[in-house]
């Protein structure tokens, strides 16, 4: 798992540069931003959440580029529909980050390189636009285990 970590932030930070250098003004946005928000000091780690821009440009990378284009996958727990789908209970699933990514349903303008298509409004109101608000199979609000559990993540810094 280690080796995939630095596998996946190297190709999402190749990515991102490859995608900026293709984007002049997103380039030259994100330069502004840093100046603005920075000056001339060098980049520490308390100064990341002040890069809007950059945080924007990054997950439109994601978007575009996913580094590992199939995600994990889950197993459902009983018989389920999805859209026209039946899937039976104890079906391995996967979710194919890449399709999502360049969906026609969820985004406008697919193949370009768009950071403020994923500005917390923006972001936050398409969100709200496409969820179906029915639970399945007659699940009650209360019935939702929002409890968090350690899988298969790699720590962000190692100290």
């Amino acid at each position: 798992m280690f080796v995939a970590g630095i596998d996946t932030a190297s190709t999402t930070l190749g990515s991102a540069m490859a995608e900026l250098m293709k984007n002049p003004k997103a380039m030259e946005k994100a330069h502004k931003e840093m100046r603005h928000a920075l000056g001339r000091k060098k980049v520490e780690e308390s100064d990341i959440s002040h890069l809007e821009y950059m945080k924007l440009a990054l997950k439109e990378t994601l978007r575009l580029h996913p580094p590992v284009p199939m995600l994990v996958s889950r197993e459902s727990m009983e018989k389920c529909t999805l859209e026209r789908y039946e899937i039976p209970a104890k079906t391995r699933v996967f979710v194919n980050a890449l399709a999502i990514g360049r969906h026609p349903n969820h985004y406008d303008d697919l193949e370009n390189f768009n950071p403020e298509r994923f500005s917390n409004k923006l972001a936050f109101a398409q969100l709200l636009y496409y969820f179906n608000r029915d639970l399945p199979n007659g699940m009650a609000p209360e019935d939702l285990d929002l409890t968090k559990t350690i899988g298969m993540t790699v720590a962000r810094k190692m100290t």
